[in-house]
């Protein structure tokens, strides 16, 4: 029997579960991939007293910390998750009891969902620049998406291609200007408005992208980067349906609290922090989930 079992190993699970444990509650994470989205991130440079670190080793340092201080993290899949007294969380490896949850379930790459998209993966289309960009040596590649995702996956993949062409639907790139602005710096990358994919094209392996304006652009890869989408792996907890709003975020109060007692959550997923979707606002959610979780077990003298 567990306190809290913490669903998520992001940025958002780690710090629920730090906090948890300051506040003596018996807890553990569950997570099917540790780290999350957090782990493909190139560099991020907008964790508060670190000039720039990858996102990797940010989520292995939240890892070893919460691991040092006695908090388990399991990698296994939560499949569902019953109610009767207690929770009781069933993984694809055995069943969790706890008396209260946090989903921290965080997001999903975005996909364009066009011709050719699912049938390409892994063999041209790729959504992760971190995993997939060595592979593209001296390359000609291309990178939907034209915020700031988009942008920091060009950077990268600049190290390894001869060619980034980054195709934007809208008229204008919305990335932070600082990053635009090393883009346009770089003789290896091409910026390009007002481009809209309609399919991709190949037979073994991708060869060229097609645009809604009738373009034919030859490219070896395509990297998809248009944002994210949150998980959507735990829609009920026993019989009650997680409310969530139209786009799929959990809706929450400002104390974490979903509509269903006992079951809080944070990070990405969510309603809160005015969907930034922020490592630092996933984290700080984290925190408050945790110290509702505590009062909540507290209260109910569980």
């Amino acid at each position: 029997m567990y306190d809290l079992v913490v669903v998520g190993a992001g940025p958002a699970g780690y710090t629920a579960a730090l906090y948890a444990k300051r506040y003596d509650l018996d807890v553990v994470v569950v997570g099917e991939e540790l780290g999350g989205l957090c782990n493909e991130a190139y560099i991020v440079e907008n964790w508060p007293g670190t000039e720039e670190i990858e996102g990797q080793k940010l989520m292995n340092n939240m890892q070893e910390q919460i691991e040092g201080i006695g908090v388990e993290v399991k990698q296994e899949k939560v499949e569902r998750i019953g109610r009767n007294d207690t929770f009781l969380l069933e993984t694809d490896n055995e069943t969790l009891e706890a008396r209260s949850v946090i989903l921290a379930l965080g997001a999903d790459k975005r996909r364009l969902d066009i011709e050719g998209e699912e049938d390409l993966v892994g063999r041209g289309v790729s959504y992760c620049v971190t995993c997939d960009g060595p592979l593209y040596r001296g390359s000609e590649v291309a990178v939907i998406g034209g915020a700031d995702s988009g942008l920091k996956a060009s950077m990268l993949l600049a190290e390894y291609a001869e060619k980034v062409q980054v195709f934007e639907a809208t008229d204008e790139i919305t990335a932070e200007e600082i990053m635009f602005q090393r883009c346009r710096g770089n003789d290896k990358i091409e910026i390009n408005t007002g481009m809209v994919p309609q399919k991709f094209v190949g037979e073994d392996e991708l060869e060229k992208i097609v645009f809604e304006n009738g373009e034919e652009v030859e490219v070896d890869g395509a990297f998809i980067e248009i944002g994210s989408v949150p998980n959507r792996s735990i829609e009920k907890i026993g019989e009650e349906e997680v409310q969530r709003d139209e786009d799929g975020f959990i809706e929450i109060s400002e104390d974490m609290s979903t509509n269903i007692e006992g079951v809080f959550s944070a990070g990405d997923v969510t309603t809160g922090s005015n969907k930034m979707r922020q490592i630092l606002t996933a984290a700080a959610e984290g925190a408050v989930a945790a110290f509702s979780a505590y009062r909540y077990v507290g209260e109910k003298k569980l």
